[in-house]
């Protein structure tokens, strides 16, 4: 036993054994930009995204990513999207310019790695827009998604057939594509083209519904929708005009208990509770409650699932309310280098869209130019402009001021993320936007960036009937 130990130690201090539980990128991108982005959900129940940077060395070109993922996931490089297992090791090299990259795996996997880009050159993605969808063309567009996606799986079994692939990941990619299947199926209900009682009486035929308690697909936002849609929109037959009332969400709710199992409705549970707390009303408060109680019983081993669920409840909590008195004291830098508290800005009787950016942050620069044109169309309404930077250098941020020539009041928070203001709204990146109604209540602690508002500017001047 003695020497059973001492194997275990040391094969934990083995090099090549440092990414046997975690997924490792790498890869050489030679005359490429200063650094690469990769992006995959870390939480697919929660909407949770993970993006990373890894600079690019000057001398020999290679970047690379350790990933921290328990199960399957899709990963974002680039453009292109890879399917990875845990203890995969995926090497790739990078060729051309940062808008027309070209990826090239190698490795004993790389046909696991490039295998959704050979599809997507062989066999195109399914475009739903592309068909006409009703009650007399619906069988028309079932025969087309059905063949795309035998045409799709005959593919994946070729690969299979010259052992290019081994069979577990043959399994997780199947399934993947099924899953996609099922969401085209399903596609006609989502975007209420047609009723569930104008469908053919065999349309879901070749739906395997057993494929919904899959716990290996957890790891993929396309499984957790494809399951939440199948919930709502086949078993509950929720109308989507109807989403997020209380009767529509208590039958949504109701059916995940009703026709779902252990992890699987555990995570569906998740995503209601999820989608609740970014868009619920007060009329759901109840129900928001009795899911929160049960997600913080059942995920109580899981410190970040834990965090994450207290933050999307605090979320919900402070939404149409006013700060506390203890925010409302916090003290904002002004360019002058005065100081004045949070509590002085508002009482304006004006809607207020808040700003959060910093000239560091690339994000938050490119919005600028599209926030200029928002408040000049808005100009003369009541509705009121605060920047607020988190900027640690006083000097850099006059300066960026200065440079981009923004008009509008401008802040800084010396503290950053670590303020009260931050904390108590809960955030950690930037850009960041909030809107106030003219009684100083909190109406969005996520809203939409500058350029989608200039599309509809109703978001904010709704607020001012």
């Amino acid at each position: 036993m003695r020497w059973l130990v001492f194997l275990v130690i040391v094969m934990t201090l083995i090099p090549g054994c440092t990414y046997a539980l975690d997924v490792h990128i790498q890869g050489r991108w030679q005359n490429g930009p200063e650094a690469v982005l990769i992006s995959y959900v870390e939480d697919a129940a929660t909407t949770e995204y993970t993006q990373l940077k890894s600079a690019i060395d000057r001398l020999s070109y290679r970047f690379e990513f350790n990933l921290d993922l328990d199960r399957a996931a899709l990963v974002q490089l680039q453009d292109e999207f890879i399917i990875v297992q845990p203890g995969d090791t995926v090497d790739v090299h990078i060729a051309g310019s940062e808008g027309s990259a070209t990826l090239r795996f190698e490795g004993p996997r790389r046909m696991h790695h490039s295998f959704l880009i050979r599809l997507k050159e062989a066999m195109g993605l399914f475009r739903h827009s592309n068909l006409a969808i009703d009650e007399h063309s619906i069988e028309k567009y079932k025969v087309a998604a059905t063949r795309h996606y035998d045409s799709c799986i005959l593919f994946l079994k070729n690969d299979a057939t010259q052992k290019v692939i081994t069979e577990s990941f043959e399994k997780i990619a199947q399934a993947y594509l099924t899953t996609r299947y099922y969401s085209d199926l399903l596609y006609p209900l989502t975007v209420n083209k047609i009723t569930k009682g104008q469908l053919p009486q065999y349309y879901f035929e070749l739906v395997n519904f057993s494929f919904f308690k899959t716990t290996d697909l957890l790891g993929f936002r396309e499984f957790v929708l494809v399951v939440s849609n199948y919930n709502t929109f086949y078993y509950a037959d929720v109308s989507p005009n109807k989403y997020d009332d209380s009767v529509s969400v208590a039958a949504r709710i109701r059916s995940a208990n009703l026709n779902f199992f252990g992890e699987v409705k555990d995570h569906l549970l998740l995503f209601i509770f999820a989608g609740l707390t970014e868009n619920g009303t007060e009329a759901n408060a109840a129900l928001i409650q009795t899911l929160y109680e049960y997600l913080a019983g059942v995920f109580n081993q899981e410190p970040k699932r834990i965090q994450r669920i207290h933050k999307m409840r605090h979320e919900y909590d402070i939404i149409n309310k006013p700060l506390p008195p203890a925010i409302l004291s916090q003290q904002l830098r002004t360019t002058k280098g005065k100081f004045i508290s949070l509590k002085e800005l508002l009482g304006s009787n004006q809607v207020i869209y808040f700003s959060f950016w910093a000239s560091s942050c690339e994000p938050c620069i490119a919005e600028m130019q599209s926030q200029k044109q928002l408040m000049a169309e808005l100009e003369g309404k009541s509705v009121k402009f605060l920047f607020i930077s988190f900027d640690d250098d006083e000097k850099k941020w006059q300066k960026a001021i200065a440079k981009l020539k923004m008009k509008g009041v401008h802040y800084l928070i010396s503290e950053g993320f670590e303020s009260e203001f931050a904390k108590y709204i809960s955030f950690h990146e930037l850009p960041r936007y909030l809107i106030f109604d003219k009684q100083d209540r909190l109406i969005s602690h996520e809203a939409q960036r500058p350029g989608s508002i200039l599309k509809d500017k109703s978001v904010l001047l709704g607020l001012l009937e």
